[in-house]
């Protein structure tokens, strides 16, 4: 009644603390989510609601990790995003995932964004990644017939 989420019994093991924390600051922000929210950038439109993925009037078809990854980077445009974190988000605390899963499913979403949006999604070497609309200049023209 005056606002614990979680409790913990002793002993406990600080991984498991710092997972619980995690998982509750994360729930937090999810639940502050207004119904209906959008995130657009770049010609990229994600409802939240209904999980619909739009490119310059396009219906895209992302599965749940993809949509999302694609939302968490969007969420944190121009930052570096480390794998760790998209793990976290997407995947939760309490499952192990290799760092080789996330790097398949940025593939997967590159390819289904198509040539112009898959480069808004940058790999930062060493740190993970970042999402952001600025079109390198070979692909300049592309952009214009999206």
């Amino acid at each position: 009644e005056l606002g614990a989420d979680d409790f913990v019994c002793a002993p406990i093991h600080a991984r498991e603390l710092s997972a619980r924390v995690k998982a509750r600051v994360l729930a937090r922000a999810m639940a502050r989510q207004r119904v209906g929210a959008r995130i657009e950038s770049g010609g990229l439109e994600l409802d939240l609601a209904s999980r619909a993925v739009r490119f310059c009037g396009a219906d895209l078809e992302l599965t749940g990790r993809e949509f999302g990854i694609l939302s968490h980077l969007m969420r944190h445009e121009n930052q570096v995003v480390t794998r760790e974190a998209l793990i976290a988000a997407v995947w939760g605390t309490a499952v192990h995932v290799m760092d080789r899963t996330v790097s398949t499913h940025i593939y997967t979403l590159r390819k289904k964004l198509g040539p112009v949006a898959a480069t808004f999604i940058r790999a930062e070497t060493g740190a993970g990644y970042r999402f952001t609309r600025e079109l390198s200049p070979s692909l300049a023209p592309l952009a214009q017939l999206a």
